[in-house]
Order: C-alpha cells, then sequence, then structure tokens
C-alpha cells in the first residue's frame, strides 16, 4: 500500500504527456496497428493493441526501477540521463519533422501474445522508457513505486496511443500514406515531444 501511495506522487501532467507523445509518435508500433485494422478487423485487433500496452507499460516500469535502483548508487545518472533524454527526443522530433512519407503497412502479429513479445524486440519501447525515466524519476521513491507509476500511466497512454491506428487501417490506411497528409501528421506529433519537454527545460 505504501508503495502505491509513493507511486502515484510520482505522477505529474508532464510524465503524462511526455510518455503519451513518445508512445504515440509513428513508429513499429502505428505500423503494426494500420496493417492488421486493414486486414483482420477491429476485433482481431483488440487483442494486439492489449498486448502491446501490456509490454509497453512492462518495459517502462522495470526501465523505470532500473534507472531509480541505479541513480540511487549514483546521483549523477538521473542528471546526465536528463540532457540524453532530451536529446533522444528532440532527435526523435526532428526526424518525424524532416519525414515526408507515411508508415509502412507490414504485419505478421496475430494476437495478445504475439504482440507482447513484438513489443520486447521493439527499440523504441525501451529508447522512450529510458527517456522517460531519465527526466521523471525522483528521488524518495524507491524502484517498486517507480515500476508502479510507470506501469500505471504507461498502459492507458499505450492504449490511447495504439487504437486509433487500428480504426485509421480499419477505415482505409491509404490516405496516410499520401505525402501531404504524412507530413501534417509527422509535424503535429513532433511538435507535440517539443512541448512535452517544455515543463523539464524550465524546470
Amino acid at each position: 500500500m505504501i508503495a502505491i501511495i509513493n507511486a502515484l506522487q510520482i505522477v505529474t501532467p508532464a510524465m503524462v504527456l511526455f510518455v503519451f507523445a513518445t508512445t504515440a509518435a509513428p513508429g513499429p508500433n502505428a505500423a503494426l496497428m494500420l496493417a492488421v485494422g486493414a486486414r483482420f478487423g477491429l476485433g482481431a485487433g483488440i487483442p494486439v493493441v492489449l498486448g502491446i500496452a501490456t509490454a509497453n507499460a512492462a518495459i517502462k516500469g522495470a526501465i523505470a526501477a532500473s534507472v531509480r535502483i541505479l541513480a540511487e548508487l549514483d546521483p549523477l545518472v538521473i542528471q546526465a540521463g536528463r540532457w540524453v533524454a532530451v536529446a533522444a527526443t528532440l532527435w526523435l522530433a526532428w526526424r518525424l519533422m524532416r519525414r515526408l512519407g507515411g508508415v509502412a503497412d507490414h504485419a505478421g502479429v496475430a494476437g495478445f501474445w504475439d504482440a507482447f513479445s513484438f513489443q520486447l524486440v521493439n527499440p523504441k519501447a525501451a529508447i522512450t522508457g529510458l527517456a522517460a525515466a531519465a527526466l521523471f524519476c525522483t528521488a524518495g521513491t524507491g524502484g517498486i513505486g517507480h515500476a508502479i507509476a510507470f506501469f500505471v500511466v504507461a498502459f492507458p497512454c499505450a492504449l490511447l496511443a495504439t487504437g486509433p491506428w487500428l480504426l485509421v487501417g480499419h477505415a482505409g490506411a491509404t490516405w496516410l500514406r499520401g505525402p501531404r497528409m504524412a507530413r501534417m501528421l509527422n509535424l503535429a506529433v513532433g511538435t507535440t515531444l517539443v512541448l512535452a519537454l517544455a515543463p523539464v527545460l524550465l524546470d
């Protein structure tokens, strides 16, 4: 119970915005959900969304706990990691804003456990999890509290970030492959990533 209370103290609007923005940025998950929605429909896509959200939240929780433990050994881990995270996020935003193409169409995932396993080999999940942990880990709360906090935040964020891609894929994703629409989407997501960093940069 104490761990849960401590975990809730970690959660802030800035943390939620950052986790959502980095999860929603187009990448392997978006491509997968577009393809699943287009090929198999909404019903078949629901277990895939749940598998992605569960694994994504577990990864972010495990990384946050690990970063907190390392920070207890050396507080400079958080300070150094924070600026690495800022640089990595700005790089991701820049790449998105420059990209003209849409999201690729590929899928080989059939259910919950396939999607769960897919997330474990998705480098974007680990990179964004490390960035979030470096930015929002706090002193006074242990690894378990951080694991709970990041899981609780990341799970609904992943649902909200991947679900729309499934709906778009089901409705017809051909419009997203057009350069103009893809450009607008990438600019919007890239801008959201930059805005998500504002509370950190102004702190």
